[in-house]
């Protein structure tokens, strides 16, 4: 197994601690009777691990099944017959269990009705692979399995006993060796990639997006000197129908999930359905906003919150820091729906500082954005933040996003200060793409005017074009 890139999030909170380790050659130890709880086990043979791979699969296929579907689908994924343990799973007969806060949550189809069954099978030939052993345990004491100091134990990277809204997809990428797969929360937004084989090619790139930028209107008032795409209040407002039929196109391609912007996009005419189009198409709709009229007026932030994931709050000063508490405070909304962001040189260093001071005090999650040189953004000198990383280190908050430009533009220091490379993304085009509504131009990102192409998109058949542009950034984005 090999994991290639994690988005912090997933809740793997466990007190039992089952593990997984490959040795040459094990025996089994306390493992026979199904049991796999808090005490010390060991799974080595196949029919262990059979009933262990069985238990989960069984627990999880019963959340959307009857129980006597759920057996019969186990027994056909990890080939047990009707004289098995397994036959006995959910019967008054059945002893088999794995604690719960080790139960995988397998994730589901895009309509979240069923166990999505392809992971379900990489899933069991996993388990029941030669060498592979599970090792149990918990971690209400100091003492370790014996046989865990015999080599490297590890957990697969999915989420335990958190009941989330957890989807998969499996993605040949764009030349890997092996496919890989990409897990999403849809309640928390966590996402990893990983492979259950080992492959030694890294995942470059997605065969489809996981995130597209959209910008659905091209008018704002607010002014922002820094503005990369150069809105103002007499800017072009696409009609509804365009903007669905985008949607439409990115839940056929299983698009996780989408950043709309603008412009200010909650004063699009159409907000409220536009928000409920994508998410009518199983794709989570977050935005970024400098507007918070709309969470003040109870009628307004109704449709809007049940509509969308979660929403980026620009700010420039701790003043609008608190401005968004309060207005989180009125709506009786949590902290964890909303974020704030701020760019990168807009203003000074310690202003910077006294804006993640404030909202890291708040509960808030702040992402730093790359200053981007493009439409009024090119009109003006950016402060200097090149100490940044030093900065946000002597606030001591365990963490912090950034976007994919500042992590492009600070690779060499994050790689210095110890950031592992797979917190981070450096190339457009690669996992995401951008679309603007207003011009019907497509591309790796929103401030690449020059590598932007032009497409149709109200024509019938719209995905398959997004899909082959998207896999043409691969070679070109930087």
């Amino acid at each position: 197994m090999k994991i290639h890139n994690i988005r912090l999030g997933l809740a793997t909170n466990s007190s039992s601690t089952h593990s997984l380790i490959f040795l040459p050659r094990a025996e089994d130890n306390d493992a026979e009777g199904g049991e796999f709880g808090w005490n010390f086990f060991t799974a080595a043979s196949l029919a262990s691990r059979k009933l262990y791979v069985a238990c989960q699969l069984y627990n999880n296929l019963t959340r959307t099944t009857t129980p006597e579907i759920a057996r019969l689908v186990v027994q056909k994924l990890v080939g047990a017959g009707d004289a098995s343990q397994v036959a006995q799973l959910g019967t008054e007969a059945d002893s088999a269990y794995v604690d719960h806060q080790s139960m995988y949550d397998l994730p589901r189809t895009w309509d979240g009705k069923a166990i999505d069954m392809d992971f379900a099978r990489a899933f069991t030939k996993f388990f029941l692979q030669d060498g592979l052993v599970v090792l149990g345990g918990n971690d209400n004491t100091d003492d370790e399995h014996p046989l865990a100091s015999t080599g490297e134990t590890f957990s697969l990277p999915i989420p335990r006993d958190s009941h989330e809204d957890l989807i998969a997809r499996r993605d040949t990428g764009r030349g890997d060796t092996a496919p890989f797969w990409a897990l999403f929360n849809r309640k928390t937004g966590a996402k990893i990639r990983f492979r259950f084989e080992e492959s030694p090619a890294p995942v470059e790139a997605a065969s489809t997006p996981e995130l597209v930028d959209i910008k659905i209107t091209g008018a704002c008032s607010f002014g922002c000197s820094y503005c990369y795409q150069g809105s103002t209040p007499e800017g072009e407002v696409p009609d509804y129908n365009k903007i669905s039929r985008i949607a439409d196109a990115l839940g056929e391609l299983k698009v996780f999930e989408v950043a709309l912007g603008g412009g200010e996009p909650t004063l699009h005419p159409s907000f409220v359905d536009i928000l409920a189009s994508f998410r009518r198409h199983g794709v989570v709709p977050n935005f970024t906003t400098r507007n918070l009229s709309w969470l003040l007026d109870p009628k307004a932030r109704g449709p809007i919150i049940e509509n969308m994931g979660a929403f980026a709050f620009s700010v420039d000063t701790t003043g609008d820091v608190r401005r968004l508490v309060h207005a989180l405070e009125t709506a009786g909304l949590a902290p964890d729906r909303a974020s704030v962001q701020y760019v990168m040189g807009a203003h000074d260093r310690a202003q910077m500082l006294e804006v993640v001071r404030a909202a890291h005090a708040a509960g808030l999650r702040t992402t730093l954005l790359g200053y981007k040189r493009t439409g009024r953004g090119a009109d003006v000198a950016p402060s200097d933040y090149s100490t940044w990383i030093d900065d946000i280190r002597s606030l001591k908050i365990r963490s912090i996003g950034i976007d994919t430009a500042l992590a492009a533009e600070s690779t060499e220091a994050l790689k210095a200060a110890g950031v592992p490379p797979y917190l981070f993304h450096v190339a457009e085009g690669a996992f995401s793409m951008y679309i603007d509504a207003v011009t019907s131009m497509v591309g790796p990102s929103s401030y690449a005017p020059d590598k932007m192409i032009k497409v149709d998109l109200k024509r019938l058949g719209v995905a398959d074009t997004i899909r082959d542009v998207f896999q043409t950034f691969g070679a070109t984005a930087s």
